[in-house]
């Protein structure tokens, strides 16, 4: 139990309560200052790692958008033909590139895990069967390793869009 001098009127009267705050009144003021700026900063530093990530999905797409142009131009011709082979080496580095991006992706936020799925789909789509074949034919337009590799290209553009929060936390 508590003593009864603590509860005496005069510790609890107008004096009192007016030294009391003048003492903790500027620590409370310095306290909302700090707690305010934490706030701030995190948000800010949210809303700029959710850019970075927005960025980097854009790249991504766009390295998609040419590899599917390249494979498509790629099928087109014979295996033997020396262009052939210069596509192939480009389409080649553009996966590395592709693959650069996901592992990025992926540091940002590990909810882009699913993207490796979807990359060495991609990659299989666009070099399986055939690739680098000097004995193979040019194909047709309607044929299913273009349909493969829409479909894997747009499989990896869905995974990496459907990670991204619609704003910010």
């Amino acid at each position: 139990m508590m003593p009864i001098e603590c509860l005496s009127p005069e510790l609890w009267s107008m004096q009192w309560w007016g030294e009391f705050l003048k003492v903790v009144g500027p620590l409370i003021g310095w306290i909302l200052v700090i707690v305010g700026w934490l706030r701030v900063t995190s948000e800010n530093d949210r809303r700029q790692e959710r850019k970075e990530v927005l960025e980097c999905i854009e790249n991504l797409e766009e390295l998609l958008e040419e590899i599917q142009l390249l494979a498509s131009e790629y099928y087109s011709k014979e295996g033997g033909d020396a262009e052939c082979q210069s596509i192939g080496s480009t389409i080649k580095t553009k996966l590395k590139r592709v693959s650069r991006l996901c592992v990025q992706l992926i540091d940002y936020d590990k909810a882009f895990l699913s993207l490796n799925d979807c990359n060495v789909s991609l990659r299989k789509a666009v070099t399986g069967g055939e690739f680098e074949s000097k004995g193979r034919l040019a194909y047709l337009p309607n044929h299913a390793q273009r349909y493969e590799i829409g479909n894997a290209v747009e499989e990896l553009v869905s995974a990496a869009r459907s990670k991204v929060p619609i704003k910010p936390k």
